[in-house]
């Protein structure tokens, strides 16, 4: 399954200010699994892989901290299996049911770029983007990634 397809966004501490950057990170674990794979003719594949995850954050009385995320995301892999690129997009989900976009970029073996594209609720001023790495994948679609991020208040 797609090295580094999952990314993530878990979001801020309570009590940003407007335009006031604050640091963010966490913890992102969960599934992907392969939905379609295209074989091109020169040997590189296409994968669209759906991810769904879970996102803890360090900052517990953070709003995002124990939300739930789902992604689809097309990858591209080189002949010998390693990830060329891809993109995708995301739906994070809060436990009190406000919503924040994002979209994602991944390149080869660098950090996954993710970037918010807006919410609803508590998020609709929320500015965000960071990146994530992921740690471990295992055979059976599962895997754990660290995320950090710089969030401002609009």
């Amino acid at each position: 399954v797609a090295a580094g397809a999952l990314l993530v966004a878990a979001l801020a501490p309570q009590g940003a200010t407007a335009q006031e950057a604050m640091r963010t990170a966490g913890i992102v674990s969960g599934t992907q699994k392969v939905l379609s794979s295209i074989e091109l003719p020169d040997g590189r594949t296409i994968r669209r892989i759906m991810l769904s995850v879970g996102v803890t954050a360090d900052d517990h009385s953070s709003p995002w901290h124990l939300g739930n995320q789902d992604c689809l995301a097309t990858y591209m892999f080189a002949a010998d299996g390693s990830l060329i690129g891809g993109r995708g997009v995301c739906d994070f989900v809060s436990l009190d049911g406000d919503i924040w976009w994002l979209t994602f970029e991944a390149s080869g073996t660098d950090p996954i770029r993710w970037k918010g594209l807006g919410g609803t609720g508590k998020f609709a001023a929320v500015e965000h983007s960071g990146t994530t790495v992921v740690n471990a994948e295992w055979g059976d679609g599962k895997m754990i990634g660290r995320w950090e991020g710089t969030m401002t208040m609009r």
